[in-house]
């Protein structure tokens, strides 16, 4: 079953590049099973050096869900930028978090706004770029897709 990430509706104006990351990625995972019912999909991107000592890129979490339970149609619920926080442990944690089914922007240490504000859409959109720029640059090259739902895999793949 092809799934067709849709993203019209959104508060935020998403851009098709990433749109068109994230359903080669999607697509790239279903090559591996005959029939799926899928419910919920995570993307993660992490880069590999990334440490509270060195720095680097902080890791991303995206979820996209079925509008409903074997549907084909999927919206985004978060985007999710951590960051590595403390001393002498450090613990990775929330730094940026789009809600989209809450329509709420969040930012550690900065609070809470409306997914539709001004400053908000901003922000994701100068958030967009770079996140878009550290993939296509291989900062970003450690990604997973992780899906949920029932699956009849494919033996042969």
């Amino acid at each position: 079953m092809k799934h067709d990430i849709k993203l019209d509706g959104s508060p935020l104006p998403i851009s098709d590049a990433l749109k068109t990351l994230l359903q080669k990625m999607l697509n790239d995972e279903s090559k591996h099973a005959d029939e799926e019912v899928l419910s919920c999909i995570i993307f993660n991107f992490r880069d590999p050096t990334y440490s509270a000592e060195s720095g680097g890129f902080h890791p991303v979490e995206i979820s996209i869900s079925t509008e409903r339970k074997g549907s084909s149609q999927c919206t985004i619920d978060y985007i999710t930028d951590f960051a590595l926080v403390g001393h002498p442990y450090p613990e990775l944690v929330k730094e940026i978090d789009f809600y989209f089914t809450n329509k709420r922007f969040l930012m550690a240490f900065g609070g809470s706004f409306p997914l539709d504000d001004d400053g908000t859409k901003s922000f994701d959109k100068l958030w967009e770029s770079n996140f878009i720029s550290y993939v296509n640059d291989q900062c970003l090259s450690d990604t997973s897709v992780t899906t949920y739902g029932d699956y009849h895999w494919n033996s042969k793949a």
